[in-house]
């Protein structure tokens, strides 16, 4: 692969975290594109999920159970130990809410729910976990598309961006290492790139 990754960035792995539609993958590939052109060549993980709902036939969203989420939580805790800088769409924050939502709904125990949070709170009491991570949360601000994957109850994805929140709290990440988007996509792309030290403009 030509080109450099991230490593002359200070953030080698930039997550984007929110609920389901909220703009997440769009944005991952459009700046994955403007990344590219600048030469920084890097990972981009989209797909873990889909994957699984593929493969696995697990199920996701107001349907999660335990299987589900401690495949997806895996997934995203490997693509960390396997990956020294990369893209992804999702994280630890997102299956963490989702787990908690479906436990509020009676899918998920108590068991698995109770895992999951001490995996999650063990994973982030090591500042070496987080500190070179770029946590980009994505509020809500648009109408859910349907892409035949994820929910689209309202109600459901203003539970999780809330439960979001909550994670990005328990997991007591820097403010440095948090950034909140809003506005169009162009408008969401630079704020990513501004906050890695890279302008906009397009070759």
């Amino acid at each position: 692969m030509s080109g450099e990754g991230l490593e002359n960035l200070k953030f080698k792995r930039i997550i984007l975290t929110g609920a389901q539609g909220t703009g997440k993958t769009t944005i991952l590939n459009a700046l994955n594109e403007v990344l590219v052109e600048k030469g920084h060549n890097i990972e981009v993980l989209t797909e873990l999920v889909r994957k699984l709902v593929k493969e696995k036939g697990i199920r996701i969203n107001e349907d999660a159970v335990d299987a589900s989420q401690y495949m997806i939580f895996e997934g995203y805790l490997n693509a960390f130990k396997t990956k020294d800088n990369y893209l992804s769409d999702r994280g630890l924050t997102d299956v963490l809410s989702y787990t908690i939502s479906g436990y509020q709904d009676d899918m998920i125990t108590r068991k698995c729910l109770s895992k999951i949070i001490k995996e999650f709170k063990e994973f982030f009491n090591n500042p070496d976990n987080y500190k070179d991570c770029l946590y980009v949360y994505f509020p809500i601000e648009f109408d859910i598309v349907d892409d035949g994957v994820r929910s689209t109850n309202k109600f459901y994805q203003k539970q999780i961006d809330q439960l979001i929140y909550m994670a990005l709290e328990m997991a007591n990440i820097p403010e440095d290492n948090i950034l909140v988007v809003t506005g169009t996509v162009k408008n969401r792309v630079k704020q990513i790139l501004n906050k890695l030290g890279l302008n906009y403009e397009r070759s």
